[in-house]
């Protein structure tokens, strides 16, 4: 969704009880989807620029915790399977990202 102030780029993040129960594991993975989404902005923003739009980005847990690889193997594989997933979306998004603000120039 593109917002109204040029080159402006925010993120939101939502992780809901029904998906992660207990508030640390909530916590811990807003932790990494704020750093990926920090990590990934300065690809985003020279394309804001140019496009000369701002871009609104909402992410949020899918599906529940339990089910995610490195679940039951410990607080670090869970971390590591969190950042490797972080990073693809924000891999992603910056892909489709491009191609959308690429076709707003004028």
């Amino acid at each position: 969704m593109c917002t109204e102030v040029p080159e402006r780029l925010r993120f939101g993040i939502t992780v809901g009880k029904r998906n992660a129960p207990r508030s640390v594991d909530r916590a811990l993975i807003k932790r990494i989807l704020r750093e990926a989404a920090r990590h990934q902005a300065p690809n985003l923003l020279p394309l804001l620029r140019e496009a000369g739009s701002g871009l609104d980005v909402s992410l949020r847990l899918k599906e529940p915790l339990h089910r995610i690889a490195g679940f039951d193997a410990g607080v670090t594989a869970l971390k590591k399977a969190l950042h490797e997933d972080a990073n693809l979306l924000m891999k992603d998004l910056s892909r489709r990202s491009a191609g959308k603000l690429r076709s707003l120039q004028p």
